[in-house]
């Protein structure tokens, strides 16, 4: 059941039942929030911010704190297994952009991914976050300020 503080329903709206907290809360508070905000884009009302957000979270992501991502990630720690495997259980479906997340977290796991692989994927999340802006700004119709309107 869903109510609209403990439980909404853009927290859960994801098939695999996995919820945007599951993944984010051992994250950094930069890339955490970063998730949450594409996590929910689609589902909480707020399109333009959410995306904006996002974007603004993934530019805070400088050389150092890219090494401590992935060393927080390593297969050694309890905290990156825990993230993913939240993260394995998303499929590609519904949504690219999450799975592009579950890329990001599982290849950083994986040791395949060096810093710079991170900052290309972070480069990915944030054209696509951009792309997807530019499409949602292409689409609104002008709007007439109310003032303006003939009564």
């Amino acid at each position: 059941m869903y109510d609209n503080i403990t439980n909404p329903i853009h927290y859960n709206w994801h098939p695999s039942g996995v919820e945007a907290k599951e993944v984010t809360d051992d994250l950094p508070r930069w890339l955490g929030d970063a998730i949450t905000y594409i996590w929910r884009r689609n589902h909480k009302g707020q399109p333009f911010s959410d995306r904006r957000k996002a974007i603004e979270r993934l530019n805070e992501a400088t050389p150092e704190r890219l090494e401590a991502l992935q060393r927080l990630l390593e297969p050694q720690w309890s905290v990156g297994n825990e993230i993913a495997e939240a993260m394995e259980k998303v499929k590609f479906k519904p949504d690219p952009l999450i799975f592009d997340v579950r890329v990001l977290i599982v290849g950083a796991r994986m040791e395949s991914i060096t810093c710079e692989g991170l900052q290309r994927l972070i480069n990915q999340l944030k054209d696509y976050l951009q792309y997807e802006l530019d499409e949602l700004t292409a689409n609104e119709k002008p709007r007439t300020p109310t003032i303006y309107e003939e009564q």
